[in-house]
């Protein structure tokens, strides 16, 4: 059976992604949590979108503390 993956975002890992521009040149995504814009995207399963939530939060907060 293949593993649930979902397309998140390479920065903050959220699915909360759209299409800036798209078709010819290939596809633009915008993330709407952390404003990411780029094509490189991850397909991911549950287990690792959860990480890079994590480690985001952490870099994050350590720039708020400096």
């Amino acid at each position: 059976m293949k593993e649930k993956t979902t397309k998140v975002c390479p920065i903050c890992g959220s699915p909360k992604l759209y299409y800036e521009v798209g078709g010819k040149i290939g596809f633009v995504y915008h993330c709407k949590n952390c404003g990411y814009i780029g094509s490189f995207i991850i397909e991911a399963n549950e287990e690792m979108a959860q990480a890079l939530k994590d480690e985001y939060a952490k870099k994050q907060g350590d720039e708020i503390n400096d």
